[in-house]
């Protein structure tokens, strides 16, 4: 209930935060030739268009660019550079080779409760043609699908959207943003990432980019990218692409939305407030499941250090009365020493050397009332005596590859991984035996912490060809799946 209730006041924050929407009805009466798509209204001005609903059509949900150039199909290379300790912090620059703008609108056919708007871009080297095509797949969800066709469109592989904006609109979203609430004024990258060290504070990250192989990040950096946004206006837009995508928000009367891919995906909302739109946002997305009831019932205590040090402080809780809803070791594996300090074993088997006696301190905690959490991610440890679980993955294929055919090593402090392939059905089925084996027998896991999923490089080779650049996003939420299915 709680829970709830915060939301709710944070969407009232935002509600109060709405400008006067007559400025909205005004600029919606201009528009002309109107036409139903579903329960959406597409209409057309002077040199674009635009999206209502038919409960408030004077209220504009979407607009495009106030002077008409609303899309822009270009031919790209991206330079994509992967460093950081762990490594998975990215910078990508794309450098433009042809660009094609300008579009006409020569066609609006509406058929079958949608609508296409067809027309021409014009660039340096000729014209390519693009399709602009809605679709009201509910009464809260307009979908659009933006491609090209024509001789130059098979070079294509940048498409971007801009969208009409004002001064004063506030944007948030974006996913799990870290620094700023609006995000007027920014450049939010659509990408999963480390989320650095510093993110950008003078003097702290300039250091730790020196020292620590460039982890400093940025402001924008976020291992929960969502390409989403909610405006001040009731306005809100996502994009159904997997690709690396930019939403550009500098400009005072626009928002320049980039994808790198030949179609862009995504759907206009509507709804009636913040809350509105965040609940018609998850029924695509996704919603959180509430928590289990035993997480009420006393604090997690996250320990580490072997069974000596742990049921110590478990006792120390149990004098001071602290009930233990949970127990969460981490280093159920064994440690290392780095670098960076103590880190683990990465083998996903229990080490009976460090933690003797850990069915005992299983059943203890359980005894009372809690549960012993434990920890995994998706690399595996190359070193020889905690390698196993490395070779088995490399010789069955199992592993992220370069082009070559040779396991893709990913950086950690001072050692190297592997990285599992979890565009593999068979590489995904392995794992989660490990898990149920391992984890859920063998250590008596009630849960635990399932990290990373950042690094999946662009360059490299995948099961069956899937493509790295759609999957390094992907691979964050097929992680979580891997992961939700072995329980």
């Amino acid at each position: 209930m709680k829970r709830r209730q915060v939301l709710a006041m944070s969407a009232s924050a935002i509600a109060g935060a709405m400008l006067p929407r007559v400025a909205v009805e005004q600029s919606a009466a201009a528009t002309r030739n109107r036409n139903p798509i579903g329960d959406f209204i597409l209409g057309r001005t002077g040199v674009g268009l635009q999206v209502m609903h038919r409960l408030k059509p004077g209220h504009i949900l979407w607009e495009t660019e106030p002077d008409g150039n609303f899309i822009v199909a270009e031919v790209a290379a991206a330079d994509i550079k992967e460093f950081g300790a762990p490594e998975g912090t990215f910078s990508i620059v794309d450098t433009v080779s042809a660009s094609y703008q300008k579009p006409t609108i020569d066609d609006i056919v509406f058929a079958g409760g949608g609508a296409t708007v067809s027309g021409t871009l014009t660039g340096a080297t000729g014209k390519v043609g693009y399709t602009l095509a809605f679709e009201a797949v509910s009464t809260t969800h307009l979908r659009f699908v933006i491609s090209v066709n024509g001789p130059n469109a098979s070079r294509i592989d940048r498409i971007r959207l801009r969208v009409a904006s004002t001064k004063d609109e506030a944007f948030f979203g974006f996913g799990q943003q870290l620094t700023y609430f609006n995000q007027k004024g920014k450049v939010l990258p659509i990408l999963v990432q480390e989320h650095g060290i510093g993110r950008g504070r003078l003097v702290n990250t300039q250091l730790i980019d020196v020292l620590d192989h460039g982890s400093g990040g940025n402001p924008y950096h976020t291992g929960v990218a969502a390409p989403h946004f909610i405006t001040s206006r009731l306005r809100s837009l996502f994009l159904e692409n997997l690709e690396y995508s930019e939403f550009d928000l500098r400009q005072a009367d626009h928002v320049d939305i980039k994808v790198l891919s030949g179609t862009m995906t995504g759907r206009i909302l509507y709804g009636e407030s913040p809350l509105d739109l965040i609940a018609t946002y998850t029924e695509y997305a996704g919603r959180m499941r509430v928590l289990p009831d035993w997480v009420h019932q006393g604090v997690i205590l996250g320990l580490m250090g072997g069974t000596d040090i742990v049921r110590a402080k478990v006792a120390a809780a149990r004098q001071a009365d602290i009930p233990i809803a949970g127990l969460w070791v981490q280093d159920w594996v064994g440690v290392r020493k780095t670098i960076a300090g103590t880190q683990l074993w990465w083998n996903w088997k229990l080490d009976e050397t460090y933690y003797p006696g850990w069915r005992d301190l299983v059943a203890d905690i359980e005894s009372h009332g809690g549960r012993v959490l434990i920890y995994i991610n998706p690399f595996l440890a190359t070193d020889e005596g905690h390698n196993e679980l490395f070779s088995e993955a490399k010789e069955k294929g199992y592993l992220v590859e370069h082009t070559d055919g040779t396991p893709y090593l990913i950086r950690n402090s001072s050692f190297s991984v592997g990285m599992t392939d979890l565009s593999s059905p068979d590489a995904r089925t392995w794992l989660k035996n490990i898990m149920k084996t391992e984890m859920i027998g063998t250590a008596g896991a009630g849960g635990w912490m399932n990290d990373f999923g950042e690094a999946l490089p662009f360059d490299a080779k995948l099961h069956d060809g899937a493509d790295p650049t759609v999957w390094h996003n992907r691979y964050a939420e097929e992680w979580q799946r891997v992961n939700r299915e072995a329980i």
